[in-house]
């Protein structure tokens, strides 16, 4: 039969084993205790669950001191109470919340008696400990330096005062405790304020995000904590619940309860799937830590989000209470200096206070707020005013209308914080009711949705960017409250399975009607959440010098007001993101982006054409031949450049083109004979197109078509009056003759006039245009093709057509050529002069 723990111990204690081999023993003891934990874990969860481990590593610093003290007096071991050694434990071990891998912090006081050699004993349990591989934290104090220590430094006199005796003298116990009054009376108002401080730090540094610290940040324990030091340091006592039934709140101290025992089971949780100590919760054990405490997927939400939902509410239900209390308990508020506003509302040096002995009114305060004059700032007092506030489940019209007067204020956001940090903001507004405490898991934003809508409020109403500020000062005051609205519901589609600016986009035009907004505007801002990434995304995604891109952009946008409008949101969407999201490149990103668009806006033909490649473009992806191309394929047909090769082509001729155009030769040629001759030509390199087109002078060129596709490839269509016959494979010869771009033409040169030449320099910001419409003539179109050839102008897109005689040709050029520079002389050189 298996020995026990016990009489292993006595075994070694008989045969005076060394403490490394007594360490051993509690080391192997200690493992499977340890070893053992999961299991108690999935019985006994929460709070429950940090008691009963504590008091076990309790047990076991007791059993090492019982062993030194055996085997150092052996027959003639005084009492424990009479010898002066008291051990405390500090900390999450003195709270009784001790999680699998936190630190064991103790203290161990002693009085420096003669007839005791207690330093050695002491060092002597230290070093067992450790060796037995417990994680002890020890602070060794005589019992006179207590009060010395307390005084140099705060985190000592913090974790003193929440000290809890676990064994020793009960004796010197008393006198500790004596001490420990002592210094908790002294000097009270300076370490509260010293608390305060370090409070405020930790929730700068650990804001409420999708990967929140359930140790030190927002809602966090210790906000719990440091709660419980105030009234400690105040009122003297050991747990939160002692005020419970005098000046806290009953069922506000239940609620707060409840969501504190889910962050102790949550804790517990999170170090059983890291396998250390572990206080933020990552995106990387979110789902293990969600099946641990029983969270499953469901049709529309996974087990990720809805443990960060809860993770969230019982975070923000223990900073409102945290913070409420803190305020009450540190702040001396005489409201008979204040101005009063109402029962009890109070304002004083632009802070809104609140007496919450009274009832709260929800439709007072609105009227009260709407009215105020001066941007106030909302005291931790006016939590409590929320959380006590009545509202109705359906708020009447006149309080709806009255909540969108509110967006004509400059500061808003303090308001929006406030009952959001209350819990009542999707009380009030309805359509946050599915993006409450939702995180986010895109690896992008850092907030959840209805903090990041609020800090998106924010960030408008506190721009840092000089040429979004401009922008934004140059809009009308409506359509700064309009902006405003969209900023704070651009986010309400999300969390279900569709597209959640489509849906935000919707559900805002429906609740902007009963806010009493103006149907235009309501339009307007449905279709600026509806575009609220547009903006964005093409900046930093897409190749924003490219006029295509531009074109597409512009022709979504479609007016001036909507880009400006658009990208101020913009600006205050990526700012609410995280911390420095906004940065100078992506600032210089957006204004490159927004200047391009500006001077693309009034170009109306342009963007038409955008629209229409928009159009064609999503009838190609229906389909089935574009749809049998490859991936690559389909990539370098959106590639091209051109709008007016979409707009001409039919889906079936698109694929045909390219299809071709992927051919590896050197060129490739499709040739239609019935009436007229069609000739289709793509070529991978330089194509001597002026001389090409004068072997056919005889004839009439109708219509001609130059588009640049990608890899180098050009396609010519060109159609001629009259039927060629090519059975001896000339056509082919010619061709390849082409490539040759030092054959030069030779025949009597048509007659062009100056004034039958127009070219637009500002066309777009790539292409220059030249147009010309003159009689039509034998060589024509080869000698205006010569001319380009001679000066090294590579045509992007031509557009050739002759009706009744009269010929009207369309070029687009790149402006990076000599076109611009040397239009005067490209003019000469088509009319001879």
């Amino acid at each position: 039969m298996e020995k026990s723990f016990n009489e292993k111990l006595e075994e070694l204690i008989t045969k005076k084993a060394s403490d490394f081999e007594v360490s051993k023993l509690f080391k192997e003891e200690i493992g499977l205790y340890l070893g053992s934990l999961e299991k108690k874990y999935d019985k006994d969860k929460g709070y429950t669950f940090l008691v009963s481990h504590t008091k076990n590593l309790e047990k076991f610093i007791i059993d090492i001191y019982k062993y030194v003290l055996r085997v150092s007096f052996l027959d003639y071991m005084p009492p424990i109470n009479s010898i002066p050694v008291v051990f405390v434990a500090l900390g999450s071990f003195g709270r009784e919340q001790l999680c699998i891998y936190s630190d064991l912090d103790i203290m161990i006081a002693y009085k420096d008696v003669k007839g005791f050699d207690i330093k050695p004993l002491m060092e002597r349990v230290l070093y067992l400990a450790w060796d037995a591989g417990l994680k002890l934290g020890h602070r060794v104090h005589e019992i006179e330096e207590l009060e010395s220590a307390a005084k140099s430094d705060i985190t000592i006199k913090t974790a003193l005062l929440e000290g809890r005796y676990f064994f020793g003298s009960k004796f010197l116990w008393i006198e500790v405790e004596n001490k420990l009054e002592r210094i908790r009376r002294t000097q009270k108002e300076d370490f509260i304020k010293a608390k305060l401080l370090e409070n405020e730090t930790r929730l700068k540094k650990y804001p409420l995000s999708n990967e929140p610290s359930i140790k030190d940040g927002y809602g966090a324990l210790r906000e719990d904590n440091t709660l419980l030091w105030i009234l400690k340091s105040e009122y003297n006592i050991r747990y939160i619940k002692d005020l419970s039934h005098t000046i806290i709140n009953e069922e506000e101290y239940k609620e707060f309860r409840i969501a504190l025992e889910f962050l102790f089971r949550l804790r517990i949780a999170m170090h059983f799937v890291a396998k250390k100590k572990k206080d933020i919760l990552t995106f990387d054990i979110q789902k293990e830590v969600a099946k641990k405490l029983g969270f499953y997927d469901t049709k529309r939400k996974t087990s990720e989000s809805l443990l960060l939902k809860k993770t969230l509410h019982s975070l923000m239900t223990i900073h409102a209470f945290t913070a409420y209390y803190i305020s009450v308990f540190t702040q001396a508020v005489d409201f008979g200096k204040m101005q009063k506003l109402s029962n009890n509302l109070y304002l004083s040096d632009g802070m809104l206070y609140c007496d919450c002995s009274y009832e709260s009114d929800l439709k007072e305060f609105l009227d009260i707020f709407l009215l105020l004059e001066e941007d106030v700032k909302f005291h931790e007092s006016m939590l409590g005013f929320f959380k006590g506030v009545q509202i109705p489940d359906k708020l009447n019209s006149r309080t709806k209308k009255t909540l969108f007067k509110l967006f004509s204020k400059d500061r808003l956001s303090d308001f929006l914080i406030c009952i959001y940090e209350a819990g009542v903001l999707e009380k009030i507004f309805v359509p946050f009711n599915r993006v409450a405490n939702l995180a986010q898991f895109d690896g992008y934003h850092s907030y959840p949705v209805d903090k990041h809508s609020i800090l998106t409020v924010k960030n408008l109403e506190n721009i840092n960017d000089k040429a979004v500020l401009k922008i934004f000062n140059s809009l009308e005051k409506n359509e700064k409250d309009l902006l405003k609205v969209v900023a704070f519901f651009h986010d309400i589609g999300k969390g279900r399975a569709s597209d959640h600016r489509e849906i935000g986009s919707k559900i805002f035009k429906s609740y902007a009607k009963q806010l009493g907004v103006k149907e235009h505007d309501a339009e307007r801002g449905s279709r600026l959440i509806l575009l609220h990434t547009l903006m964005s995304n093409t900046a930093q995604r897409e190749d924003i010098l490219s006029e295509k891109v531009i074109l597409n952009f512009v022709s979504l946008v479609e007016d001036k007001k909507t880009l400006d409008m658009l990208f101020v949101l913009t600006y205050a969407d990526i700012s609410a993101v995280a911390n420095n999201a906004y940065t100078v490149f992506i600032a210089n990103l957006l204004n490159e982006l927004y200047q391009n668009s500006l001077s693309m806006i009034d170009k109306k033909e342009l963007v038409g054409e955008a629209v229409k490649r928009k159009s064609k473009e999503k009838r190609l992806l229906l389909t089935k031949e574009f749809e049998e191309l490859s991936k690559e394929a389909k990539k370098k047909t959106f590639s091209i450049e051109s709008n007016l090769f979409f707009i001409k082509f039919t889906p079936h001729e698109i694929v045909d083109i390219i299809h071709m155009a992927l051919c590896e030769d050197e060129f490739s040629l499709k040739i239609e004979n019935s009436d007229r001759f069609v000739m289709h030509l793509i070529t991978k390199k330089e194509f001597n197109l002026g001389w090409f087109l004068s072997k056919f002078v005889h004839i009439d060129l109708v219509s001609m078509d130059i588009f640049r596709l990608f890899d180098s490839a050009k396609y010519f269509k060109m159609e001629f009056s009259s039927i060629i016959d090519d059975n001896d494979g000339h056509l082919k010869k010619l061709i390849k003759d082409a490539f040759d771009m030092n054959k030069k033409i030779s025949f009597k040169k048509p007659i062009i006039k100056k004034e039958e030449i127009e070219i637009d320099c500002n066309h777009s910001l790539t292409y220059a245009k030249m147009s010309l419409k003159c009689k039509n003539q034998k060589g024509l179109m080869a000698t205006v093709i010569d001319v380009f050839d001679s000066l090294k102008i590579d045509i992007a897109t031509a557009k050739i057509s002759t009706v009744k005689n009269i010929t009207r040709d369309l070029f687009l050029i790149e402006k990076n050529t000599v076109f611009c520079e040397k239009s005067a002389e490209i003019v000469d050189l088509f009319t001879n002069t």
